[in-house]
C-alpha cells in the first residue's frame, strides 16, 4: 500500500482547511488520505472506560466533520481515518514516519506541510501553504 497523505484534525477551522488541502494533495499524488485525531486521556477526566468512551465518541465526531468537509470539496479522494490516544505531538511524529506528506494546522497557520521523504523541503513554523 502506498504511504498516505495524513491530515491531523481537531475542531478548528484551520485544521479543516488543512484537511481540505491534504485531500487535494492526496488526489494529485494518487495517494490515500488519512485523517488523524489525537486525544489525551487524563486521570482527572473521570473513571476508566466511561471517560475513554466519551473521548472516543468526541474523536469520531471531529473525524466525521472533517470527512464531510473533505468529501464535499474533493469527492474523488480515497479516505480513511484514525484515532490516536496520547499526546498529539507523539501521534503526529508517528504518523509522519509512515506518511508521504503530513498536513496539519493550528490557529493562525493555514496548512503547514511536512514531507518526511524530503526533509530539505520541510517548512519552518509559520510557513503557509495556500488552500486549494
Amino acid at each position: 500500500m502506498l504511504p498516505p497523505v495524513v491530515a491531523a484534525v481537531d475542531r478548528s477551522a484551520e485544521s479543516l482547511a488543512a484537511a481540505e488541502w491534504a485531500a487535494h494533495e492526496a488526489v494529485r499524488r494518487e495517494r490515500p488520505l488519512q485523517l488523524l485525531h489525537a486525544w489525551n486521556w487524563h486521570p482527572r477526566q473521570g473513571e476508566g472506560e466511561i471517560a475513554n468512551a466519551a473521548q472516543r465518541q468526541l474523536s469520531r465526531r471531529v473525524l466525521r466533520q472533517a470527512e464531510l468537509r473533505v468529501l464535499a470539496t474533493c469527492p474523488d479522494v480515497r479516505l480513511h481515518d484514525a484515532q490516536a490516544e496520547g499526546p498529539a505531538t507523539a501521534a503526529l511524529l508517528n504518523a509522519a514516519e509512515q506518511a508521504d506528506v503530513l498536513g496539519c494546522a493550528e490557529a493562525g497557520l493555514a496548512g503547514a506541510l511536512w514531507t518526511p521523504a524530503r526533509p530539505d523541503l520541510s517548512p519552518r513554523r509559520g510557513d503557509r501553504v495556500q488552500r486549494p
